[in-house]
């Protein structure tokens, strides 16, 4: 007598899903790319100072900040502005 736990997977890789090789970083333009560099190093900036350079001059912290700021500012005003009607933004 055969159960639901009798099922045997058939191994056919023919219809394999193979995924789409994601863009090369090389390719990015270089102020977006300091701009990333910018958003994420900001914050691990600050937490480094703050573990290991105690008395940092609050030029450099505001410096920091600053850089934070203007980089997360630049990477808002580069997302697109219109929804494409035709994207549901599903990928597979």
């Amino acid at each position: 007598m055969a159960g639901p736990r009798d099922f045997e997977v058939d191994d056919d890789d023919e219809g394999a899903f193979v995924p789409e090789e994601p863009p090369s970083l090389a390719g990015t333009e270089p102020l977006t790319m300091l701009a990333w560099l910018g958003a994420l190093g900001g914050p691990l900036a600050l937490l480094f100072t703050a573990m290991f350079w105690r008395s940092a001059p609050l030029a450099a912290i505001l410096g920091i900040v600053a850089a934070f700021v203007a980089s997360v500012v630049y990477l808002i005003m580069r997302l697109p502005r219109e929804k494409n009607e035709d994207d549901d933004g599903a990928r597979i």
